[in-house]
């Protein structure tokens, strides 16, 4: 049965966080440091922007060091200790405001997790104004694959052979990943697997593309859903 892989996305209201709470004459808004907010467990969600003031929480890292990916890496460090080991920085983004986005991506064993990530917000003076992140909620599984990436491209192949009757299918070459259905709105188990990602196409009849997540175990199709990249991206706006 063909599925529609949904993702929640990460949306940080940056323009809400980029301004500033109204401080009176001779008065310096107070800045909180960012342990007093507490952690958050493994795996939930967290959205913040200082409670709904606006003020900026401080980080403890060097000013001298203080870059939006170091100001990143120390708040997770603080306030996401038992995932932040597991997020790689893959994208800072400078916004007109002078603030700037910064993307992590989750993996393990050097396989990404799909939808795991964390988003941070920080501004002009190195301080966090906002961030999001959700990663897996338990543990990562055992990253070494019984199928090869072919063996999965077959699999892939047989079971949308079987579903559409289509006979001119091509799998384009297949990458590890981490999926759990928890994380992105998606069927299968509760927990995470370990799975090869494969993208299989057709011309004709009529165009036809595909994403399916095969068990690197089982050798058994974990989800099949329309390949649609941007249905799996989460967004900062």
């Amino acid at each position: 049965m063909r599925r529609r892989l949904l993702v929640p996305a990460l949306v940080l209201a940056v323009v809400a966080a980029c301004e500033t709470a109204p401080v009176l004459a001779g008065e310096r808004p107070a800045v909180p440091r960012a342990a007093e907010a507490p952690p958050s467990p493994r795996g939930s969600v967290r959205v913040f922007n200082a409670g709904g003031s606006h003020a900026p929480l401080a980080v403890d890292v060097a000013a001298a060091s203080a870059t939006p990916g170091r100001v990143a890496r120390a708040f997770l460090n603080q306030t996401r200790a038992a995932a932040s080991a597991d997020l790689r920085i893959t994208a800072r983004e400078p916004l007109a405001s002078g603030h700037t986005v910064v993307r992590l991506q989750e993996s393990h064993g050097g396989v990404p997790v799909i939808g795991g990530e964390a988003v941070v917000l920080v501004d002009a003076q190195g301080r966090v104004a906002a961030a999001s992140s959700e990663v897996l909620p338990g543990a990562a599984p055992d990253t070494t694959p019984r199928l090869t990436g072919e063996q999965a491209q077959a699999v892939a192949l047989r079971a949308l052979t079987r579903e559409l009757g289509h006979a001119d299918l091509h799998a384009q070459q297949a990458s590890l990943a981490i999926y759990d259905p928890r994380l992105v709105g998606g069927k299968g188990p509760g927990r995470a697997v370990l799975v090869w990602d494969v993208t299989v196409s057709a011309d004709s009849p009529e165009p036809l593309l595909r994403r399916v997540l095969v068990d690197a175990q089982l050798g058994v199709v974990a989800l099949e859903t329309e390949a649609q990249p941007a249905a799996l991206a989460r967004t900062v706006c």
